[in-house]
């Protein structure tokens, strides 16, 4: 139940309180989040971002924040596609077409993955677990390495949820699949 917990308060936290996949800003396209973000920066209101990432890339797309968990910068698509193929041997084409990872299926299993595997960061939801349980706050680093500034704030998200599944009955703790998780075949279950 922490595992679930911890994951959806960082998407809770990623996805501004929606709990679905988003761009970066809540436009309705990359070039408007880039636009925005350039504005942003341009103000100084961005600094903590030390390179404008949302600028084109070598493809000339905007690799702004996308997902569940948001993803930026080229690489992190094509390492999200990358962990994707060696989890469930699925290419989805996260390099071809950023936009896939709106795609709620493919953000949930990119959101999931990432962290119990440590997509994101060279850490892993594992790496905070404790005797207590996992520490919500210091897991914030497996996404964007900022916990000392919002790590006490998700905590608080992911004890809520945590909270809410254990009034809903489910009070055990497995942890993390112990092996692979077969991906969903398109229009198996119900919408």
């Amino acid at each position: 139940m922490s595992y679930l917990a911890a994951i959806l308060g960082q998407i809770h936290h990623e996805t501004g309180g929606r709990m679905q996949p988003v761009l970066e800003v809540f436009t309705p396209d990359r070039a408007s989040s880039a636009e925005r973000l350039q504005k942003a920066w341009n103000e100084g209101r961005l600094k903590w971002v030390r390179a404008p990432y949302w600028l084109p890339d070598e493809t000339g797309r905007h690799p702004v924040g996308g997902g569940d968990i948001q993803l930026t910068h080229r690489r992190n698509y094509l390492a999200a596609d990358e962990g994707l193929y060696r989890r469930f041997s699925v290419r989805v084409g996260l390099d071809e077409d950023y936009d896939l990872i709106l795609d709620p299926v493919v953000s949930a299993h990119v959101a999931f993955s990432g962290m119990i595997e440590g997509w994101f960061r060279p850490c892993r939801l594992d790496d905070f677990r404790t005797p207590s349980g996992l520490d919500y706050a210091a897991a914030r680093d497996i996404v964007n390495g900022d916990a000392g500034l919002i790590g006490e704030r998700i905590a608080l998200a992911c004890a809520t949820f945590e909270a809410a599944l254990g009034a809903a009955g489910a009070d055990i703790d497995f942890g993390p699949p112990l092996g692979a998780v077969d991906w969903p075949q398109r229009g198996s279950g119900s919408a």
